[in-house]
């Protein structure tokens, strides 16, 4: 017997149920992927928001090996989840499992954030461009000379999102030379100009630096500062991205020479801001996110 319902054209809807994931959350839900969750703030100060944002949706912190990165994604995939963010080495492995990558992720390698559309998870990098929001606060970036300390993934994103911005010149200023050029040469991809600056012991701010951004993930043992702050003025913003490493005696020093001062949790806050906008649509109260931030920490 011919089966005429087979042989139909498909109809919307049923063209709809194929797309649809293989089962939904009755909530929307949004995961931290993580291979060590330890003390990371992000689910306490998410699930602040969202309540906050009177949103009936959850978040998970879920530690899962590198080499099941692939399966968590596919099985967040399937589950409907809404997206999340990732920590630790899977910042970097991430990319190849993922449908798109945003600008700034594509261009660094690094993602960060993770935001389902229809054709999967696309991934995006916040770190970088929460900085610059933060910046852009006290000045505006473009055409300013400006300084990145550190080669590694945070410093490649705010160097990518300070040359997409129009500053004038970038200095990057690293230990490891190699890993400094590859992020010189990101800028120069961007038509920026950019110059590494090797960090051999304390570098001296040049009076003229408008915005300096410490990338490290890392304090001196002995509490020394690792930059001199002789010639800072008052027209340059002083931003810490690590709030593990608060660099307090830095950011004291610099506030002192009349520098706006940025720490590493008001650039966390506006990351998770930025990560919940993509995820909701909605604009999360910073003031909110910072005490969540504070309280989970014992600040």
């Amino acid at each position: 017997m011919h089966n005429t319902m087979a042989d139909a054209e498909p109809t919307d809807l049923q063209a709809r149920e194929a797309t649809r994931p293989v089962c939904t959350a009755v909530q929307p839900v949004l995961a931290l992927l993580a291979d060590r969750v330890g003390a990371n703030p992000t689910q306490f100060v998410v699930e602040r928001a969202l309540a906050n944002l009177q949103l009936d949706w959850r978040y998970l912190s879920l530690e899962v090996p590198p080499d099941a990165l692939e399966a968590a994604l596919r099985g967040m995939w399937a589950m409907g989840f809404r997206g999340g963010n990732l920590d630790g080495p899977h910042k970097h492995n991430a990319a190849g499992f993922l449908a798109r990558l945003g600008e700034v992720a594509e261009r660094t390698g690094v993602v960060n954030c993770l935001c389902r559309h229809d054709d999967g998870f696309v991934g995006e990098n916040t770190e970088g461009r929460a900085v610059l929001e933060v910046v852009r606060r006290h000045r505006d970036p473009g055409g300013i000379r400006a300084a990145v300390l550190g080669a590694g993934r945070a410093a490649r994103a705010v160097a990518v999102e300070l040359a997409r911005a129009g500053a004038s010149e970038i200095l990057v200023v690293a230990r490891n030379s190699q890993a400094g050029q590859r992020v010189v040469e990101l800028i120069l991809q961007l038509q920026g100009r950019a110059a590494l600056v090797p960090w051999d012991g304390p570098w001296e701010i040049p009076e003229d630096v408008g915005c300096m951004v410490d990338a490290t993930s890392r304090s001196s043992p002995s509490g020394a500062l690792l930059v001199k702050l002789d010639r800072l003025g008052p027209q340059c913003v002083l931003a810490v991205m690590d709030f593990r490493s608060p660099r307090r005696e830095l950011l004291y020093q610099a506030s002192q020479k009349g520098a706006a001062v940025i720490d590493g949790l008001e650039v966390f806050v506006e990351q998770m801001a930025i990560n919940l906008r993509l995820w909701t649509g909605m604009e999360a109260e910073r003031t909110l996110l910072r005490e969540a931030a504070e309280e989970f920490l014992e600040l």
